[in-house]
């Protein structure tokens, strides 16, 4: 990171020296960057675009991505399959390929908290919910981590909606017309039913 700022320093000196841009792909790469290393290196190709050692990083960034890809794809459909330590392992070596894979980094984070809430104990399940919160924080666009946190506070104090509706209704409103949304919604309908009747039957009883 200190190598990123006196190279900051001597690109702004120099904008337009290939050297210098390549070494800042170089200092990315090493911090497990990738994509950040990929841009830079394309930049630094706009100078020297016969360089033979810059695209032969790109080749090699290229390749890493591509058989994380190949991996993400494999523990995604382990995780349907509810093999969630299988899928944990493969996810790992997706990052060891490529550090930064974001998709990699979600699908560890769902499968780790799946293995989680497996458990069912009230640790457990708060460590769930960690897990989902961190899939949530990467791609905040997705209902699937909402909805998962709905059944771990629900599963976690089923006397306790407000956490669990919100997760719901979190899940409906951020990406309406996907599969988890609309679980999320079958979900929120029957709890909701189911705490109107306990709340009608004490009403009931207090009369």
């Amino acid at each position: 990171r200190k190598a990123l700022d006196e190279l900051d320093i001597a690109l702004k000196l120099f904008p337009e020296e290939p050297g210098t841009i390549e070494k800042i792909g170089d200092t990315f790469h090493a911090l497990g960057r990738y994509d950040s290393a990929a841009k830079e290196y394309q930049k630094a190709l706009v100078f020297t675009p016969d360089s033979a050692e810059i695209n032969t990083k790109l080749a090699m960034i290229e390749e890493s991505k591509n058989e994380a890809d190949k991996l993400v794809k494999s523990a995604r459909s382990l995780i349907d399959r509810k093999k969630y330590k299988s899928a944990q392992a493969v996810l790992k070596k997706a990052l060891k390929l490529k550090p930064d894979h974001k998709e990699a980094k979600y699908n560890l984070y769902i499968a780790t908290g799946h293995q989680f809430a497996r458990n069912g104990k009230v640790g457990s399940l708060w460590d769930a919910i960690e897990q989902y919160g961190l899939a949530s924080a990467l791609k905040p666009e997705l209902a699937e981590p909402h909805y998962y946190m709905g059944l771990s506070y629900h599963r976690k104090d089923k006397k306790e909606y407000e956490n669990a509706f919100r997760e719901f209704e979190t899940a409906v409103e951020i990406e309406p017309g996907s599969k988890y949304a609309k679980l999320s919604q079958e979900k929120l309908n029957d709890e909701q039913r189911r705490k109107k009747l306990l709340e009608d039957f004490w009403n009931k009883g207090k009369k």
